[in-house]
């Protein structure tokens, strides 16, 4: 997926507005920071589509683009009408939550915390966890639950009334609402949980080269309890620890060291995985600065790239 390099205020419009239905977006993984912040303060307002404002959120996470915080400062303006709304929101106090400092993330914990209480439930829980999600073990998944929870009680009120009327459609379409509710807080409370015990466990461990293990093992996705929202922030975490440059190096050897263990796998159909996750401490590796091996880089070139790993280096990708 290779074409001519372009300008990076070119590439920073072609990424803002790809489709996602139809091309995986990476990050722009180099961008002028000044020219980046600059873009992302042009772009971030109440009126941007909701798809385009979380991309543009998602590149201030990455570069940590701390001079963008107040123009998402300005989107917690308590005007929510319209679900794009209360979505423009939560994006908001996610992007806060990750790059802001201590007093700019507690204001944003109490606009999540207002949030919940006049966010419409259903439509709006991918959202919400988002944000739930980026405040970590800070905010935790109380407030959350509850969140979830009074809406099924409301909603068992609705069931219990379309019962005695015998309205049996209404009664079951209500029932599907409540089963959805609950599958998905039954998920996502337990590994928000999961996740924010490990990340105080993580942040907790001294020096600062004692976490770079854990956290490659959280990214590749190889801890017991990881998944997608622990890797993310596997990543982003690894990225401000390689602020400094000497850290640079030890993440990138820590990745070169684990991509030896996917060299073969313990039984034949686990192939793919280990081939998967091989690319995956390759190209972070790389990302962060080490040079590859002749053979390591040739095997490396020849593997797919769907553009999912976070940590990789895409000069050229076409949006």
């Amino acid at each position: 997926m290779a074409t001519q390099p372009s300008s990076g205020r070119d590439i920073l419009e072609k990424y803002r507005h790809s489709d996602p239905k139809y091309v995986i977006a990476p990050v722009p993984d180099h961008v002028d920071r000044s020219e980046a912040t600059r873009f992302v303060c042009d772009h971030a307002t109440a009126s941007e589509p909701v798809g385009q404002l979380k991309k543009l959120g998602a590149l201030a996470v990455f570069h940590r683009l701390t001079g963008t915080l107040p123009t998402f400062e300005k989107l917690l303006a308590k005007h929510e009408r319209q679900p794009d709304d209360y979505r423009r929101s939560a994006i908001a106090v996610a992007v806060i939550a990750w790059i802001g400092d201590d007093a700019q993330v507690g204001n944003a914990q109490r606009y999540y915390r207002a949030l919940l209480g006049r966010t419409p439930v259903e439509p709006h829980v991918p959202w919400l966890t988002q944000a739930c999600d980026a405040l970590g073990p800070r905010e935790g998944t109380a407030a959350y639950r509850k969140w979830i929870e009074d809406e099924i009680a409301r909603l068992e009120v609705k069931l219990a009334e379309h019962e005695q009327n015998q309205q049996e459609h209404e009664a079951t379409s209500v029932r599907r609402r409540i089963a959805g509710l609950r599958d998905g807080v039954s998920r996502d409370v337990p590994e928000m949980d999961g996740n924010n015990e490990a990340r105080t466990r993580i942040d907790g461990l001294q020096p600062a080269a004692a976490r770079v293990p854990w956290l490659v093992e959280q990214y590749v996705d190889t801890a017991v309890k990881s998944n997608e929202r622990q890797s993310y922030w596997a990543a982003i975490r690894l990225l401000r620890e390689s602020e400094s440059g000497q850290m640079r190096e030890t993440i990138a050897n820590e990745f070169l060291k684990r991509a030896q263990r996917y060299l073969t796998p313990p039984e034949p159909d686990r192939q793919p995985e280990y081939e998967l996750n091989r690319a995956t401490c390759l190209r972070a590796a790389k990302f962060f600065g080490q040079t590859l091996d002749e053979k390591s880089e040739k095997w490396l070139g020849q593997q797919q790239d769907a553009g999912t790993d976070l940590l990789a280096l895409r000069p050229n990708w076409t949006y």
